[in-house]
């Protein structure tokens, strides 16, 4: 392929990956995951621009430095793109930056070419040629690794990781995102490590990278969009129970007493503790009809009588989980001992409330990421 037709190619690429890397980083504001596949976008498409220099003859040691300095950190991207995709993140600063360690490692690389020039010009020279100084081939082999290893670990994490129904479909949407993503990492590194033609090794990331980081993005974009509407739904809910409740007349203060009449009675009494409980339970607890219950708890609390409940009783396991082991209990007793009727109910009530599945808080807690309750 001329000389011509892969810059047109690379070109496109190249922009297209950098606008995309920018919306993902103005994105990030609100989704954290948003920022690290912002840097897998980018640092692909510094990398095709660094190779794209050394086809046409015009390689930079700074500008080749500073895509080796980006890339070997690419597995690094990928962790905490998924790790953040997953749950909450928990901002531990200390374990991220370890996964930086290659992108360290390659600063003694920087000062060795500032030292000796003649090595820098040495670098080029070899790389316009299809071939690579000894540092380099050392931290081309770290790209690859690092990169295919985190993919490979990850991959086989999400298929292992059983979960419940209702984590089904995020689930395999990560499996999808890292399968086609390995496929992709294997086909443009095996032939790389094989000295294959370089107008293979050249002309493959702008095509095939081009399109599964575009389709990544759209991907993260549509789950996106679900969860606005999904947010949406919420508020149109609550807009229409305050029409709902429009002509029930109560003051201000019957509403206070009996706001605090439903939480001083669950946290005396435990009621969410009982199977089953329900609206009518409570409501011969009270003495206030099932009506008015709902509008205070939908209108002065934010939520439904079954999330209320479930609210309870996922505060209730996050004390008992940490302690499980010592008391030789399992999951499901915890369950049970909550109120919960089955496993799966406590397990979509659990996430929905911590946004992470029961065995991983008590992870997290054993790790220190979280306290207790």
């Amino acid at each position: 392929m001329g000389e011509k037709a892969v810059s047109i190619i690379s070109s496109i690429a190249i922009i297209n990956l950098l606008v995309t890397s920018l919306v993902c980083w103005f994105k990030s504001k609100n989704h954290r995951f948003y920022l690290w596949l912002g840097w897998i976008i980018f640092s692909s498409a510094i990398a095709m621009i660094n190779n794209l220099h050394i086809f046409l003859g015009y390689g930079n040691i700074w500008f080749y430095h500073f895509s080796l300095v980006l890339n070997v950190s690419f597995g690094a991207y990928v962790i905490l793109f998924i790790r953040n995709h997953t749950k909450k993140p928990t901002n531990k600063f200390s374990q991220n930056l370890l996964l930086f360690i290659p992108s360290f490692l390659y600063i003694p690389f920087i000062v060795f070419c500032i030292v000796y020039p003649a090595w820098a010009e040495k670098t080029i020279e070899f790389a316009e040629k299809g071939e690579l100084t000894i540092f380099s081939i050392l931290f081309n082999l770290i790209i690859v690794f690092y990169s295919v290893g985190a993919n490979l670990w990850l991959f086989i994490k999400e298929i292992r990781n059983r979960k419940v129904e209702h984590e089904i479909s995020t689930r395999n949407q990560r499996i999808e995102i890292l399968g086609v993503m390995l496929a992709l990492q294997l086909m443009a590194f095996v032939p790389f490590l094989l000295k294959t033609d370089i107008n293979y090794v050249i002309v493959y990331m702008p095509v095939f990278g081009q399109i599964y980081f575009l389709y990544l993005f759209l991907r993260m974009w549509k789950l996106d969009r679900v969860n606005l509407s999904e947010n949406e739904k919420i508020h149109k809910s609550s807009a229409d129970n305050t029409l709902k409740y429009a002509t029930i007349r109560l003051s201000d203060d019957k509403i206070e007493r009996i706001k605090n009449q439903i939480n001083e009675l669950m946290e005396s009494e435990k009621l969410y503790l009982i199977p089953e409980f329900s609206l009518t339970d409570l409501s011969n607890k009270t003495g206030v009809t099932t009506y008015i219950l709902s509008m205070v708890i939908n209108s002065q609390l934010q939520t439904n009588f079954s999330d209320l409940i479930n609210k309870f009783r996922v505060e209730k396991a996050k004390l008992l989980l940490p302690v499980m082991k010592m008391n030789k209990s399992t999951i499901e007793t915890i369950a049970y001992d909550c109120g919960f009727s089955n496993r799966t109910s406590f397990y979509a009530a659990f996430r929905k409330f911590t946004n992470q599945s029961p065995s991983n808080y008590i992870k997290d807690i054993e790790k220190g990421n979280l306290s207790v309750g």
